[in-house]
């Protein structure tokens, strides 16, 4: 008999999706212990998800790490067996512990009372290896607030593009390639485009000012606006990291023009298939969005191509098959 044992220590809201993933694939066999993890401490800036798989009189100690840098924490590489990193970049010199991972979201898993009370349980099992109450509480409440799914029930618009995304202050690079998405937006007249982006601090170069919010949107009408826009865009996030943006686009079925990525995916994203690959140009991005915009039949082949991808390899009961099937170049099972 299989049983999963989740580490109530971890980061809830952001590790919602892949705990999602678990009790879709092991239903009641899924529980939140501290036994396996007393060895384990986190604070604020621990982004990790630590389980055990218990088949028979075998175990294996599973994490997954969502931080934005392609960093390892090696307390964590030395309790487990399999560490799924989402930011991974070959080369990097690690053990081969580690593995792709899909990339994430925060999810809804229970409703706004029942999140505080599973949190109120799970404080108790793991206060002493966790942070305070009030910011442990915080990671609950803020997932009864997210998506279940992203069904798409709102039809694109080839006229329409919404885009809203962070200024965040020291990402140059970034920052950069959102700004020339939206200007060439601005640029194009057949395009009602509408967003912008939210500065992070007050220190904003006035340069930028044809691209600021002044004011954040509410989470559901993101959603829905993205549903509606034409395409979308996607680039490297904070640290150069997979965004949740990419997520969330895949899982809407959205013709996502992108950046080019600096962390891997476990199965790569093919240009024209599932996604549009531009280069950081300010002129290529242009003609990227003239191209899916007035090419119908290509933005569709795309946005079916994401679903697809999404369903495949990334949706959270995909993402945890995906990571329990791999096979390791040594047998790192502790019995």
């Amino acid at each position: 008999m299989t049983r999963i044992l989740i580490d109530p220590a971890c980061n809830f809201y952001y590790s919602s999706f892949f705990i999602k993933g678990l009790f879709e694939k092991y239903g009641c066999k899924v529980k939140f212990s501290s036994k396996p993890f007393v060895s384990l401490f986190y604070t604020k800036h621990t982004h990790i998800l630590a389980f055990v798989k218990i088949e028979g009189k075998t175990k294996t100690n599973y994490v997954i790490d969502f931080a934005d840098a392609p960093t390892i924490e090696n307390e964590f590489l030395d309790w487990c067996d399999v560490y799924g990193k989402i930011n991974y970049r070959d080369g990097l010199g690690y053990s081969n512990k580690i593995v792709h991972c899909a990339p994430n979201c925060a999810l809804k898993i229970w409703s706004k009372p029942v999140s505080g009370v599973i949190s109120l349980l799970n404080y108790a099992k793991c206060y002493k290896r966790t942070v305070d109450f009030k910011s442990y509480l915080s990671w609950y409440l803020m997932t009864s607030k997210r998506r279940k799914d992203f069904n798409n029930t709102t039809s694109s618009d080839s006229n329409y593009i919404f885009l809203v995304g962070t200024l965040w202050q020291g990402q140059d690079k970034t920052n950069l390639q959102r700004i020339n998405f939206i200007r060439a937006c601005k640029q194009l007249d057949y395009i009602h485009y509408e967003g912008g982006l939210l500065p992070d601090s007050k220190n904003v170069d006035e340069q930028n000012n044809d691209v600021l919010l002044i004011s954040s949107l509410g989470y559901e009408n993101y959603i829905s606006k993205t549903n509606a826009s034409a395409v979308v865009f996607n680039t490297p996030a904070f640290h150069l990291c997979h965004g949740w943006k990419l997520t969330e686009f895949l899982a809407m079925g959205k013709a996502i023009i992108s950046t080019p990525f600096s962390n891997e995916l476990p199965v790569p994203l093919v240009h024209g298939e599932n996604i549009f690959f531009v280069s950081e140009d300010a002129d290529e991005i242009k003609k990227a969005i003239v191209e899916l915009t007035t090419n119908n039949d290509l933005r569709t082949k795309i946005e079916k191509g994401a679903i697809d991808y999404y369903k495949k390899y990334v949706e959270p009961r995909e993402a945890i098959k995906h990571l329990m099937t791999l096979i390791l170049e040594n047998d790192y099972k502790s019995h």
